[in-house]
């Protein structure tokens, strides 16, 4: 049965993740001890001094409670994100929200940190996916790509000059969030166009390969996209 692009098995049991993820926001903010290294870390680094600079401490300890708060809500965000448990926007929304309930930075400097140029950047960057995505353009492309195209190298060498060029005009990341829905056609229209009539066969090296054709765009820096493409592949097994 084909299921492409929607949750099946465990994944798509959003309340389970929403409650793994708030079990682990609770124990680990607010059950677990605090671990003497990390009151020796942010005394010997100066974190204490510096929340109690900034008025949402009054001394060590309760500067400390805070810090576990937000090792806290870091594995709560993870697991929001990596299974959509909820809307990315509202997982977005919920951490300066948070921030703010919980007194972790100074009010003016939640509005910095979440409403700065990277954040506005990344907003924009994925509205330009989700666009591509909404008015078909990365189906039109995969097809024409793969229309006049022949065999492997043929649309692999065609995929890399094509990225080079658009990307001498775009950032990394407002290119990978144009190709990845590109990626993500060209993938399922080739292992669709080999497979039986009615079913999907997944081919993992093929996703590996594309996702880290596109990943070279990101840089050196960006580590991550290794990782997100190892994923994939265990996902397509």
């Amino acid at each position: 049965m084909d299921t492409h692009g929607e949750k099946t098995g465990i994944y798509a049991k959003k309340g389970l993740w929403i409650g793994v993820g708030t079990g682990l926001f609770v124990l680990i903010a607010f059950i677990l001890p605090t671990p003497q290294s990390l009151v020796e870390v942010m005394e010997k680094y100066g974190y204490v001094q510096k929340m109690i600079g900034w008025e949402i401490a009054h001394n060590a300890k309760e500067a400390v409670a805070k810090t576990m708060i937000v090792l806290g809500i870091v594995p709560m965000a993870v697991v929001f994100f990596a299974v959509e448990a909820l809307p990315i926007g509202v997982t977005g929304l919920l951490m300066p929200l948070m921030a703010y309930f919980f007194g972790l930075l100074p009010f003016n400097m939640i509005g910095k940190t979440f409403a700065g140029d990277a954040p506005l950047f990344m907003l924009g960057v994925f509205a330009l996916g989700a666009t591509v995505v909404e008015v078909g353009f990365h189906k039109r492309l995969a097809v024409w790509l793969l229309g006049w195209t022949k065999g492997f190298w043929v649309p692999m060498i065609v995929l890399c000059l094509s990225m080079s060029i658009v990307g001498s005009f775009m950032s990394a990341p407002a290119m990978c969030s144009f190709m990845v829905p590109v990626m993500m056609a060209v993938y399922y229209g080739s292992v669709k166009a080999t497979s039986p009539e009615g079913e999907v066969i997944h081919d993992p090296a093929l996703a590996k390969y594309l996702f880290r054709l596109d990943a070279i765009r990101l840089a050196p820096g960006a580590a991550w996209q290794h990782h997100v493409v190892a994923l994939y592949g265990e996902f397509l097994q």
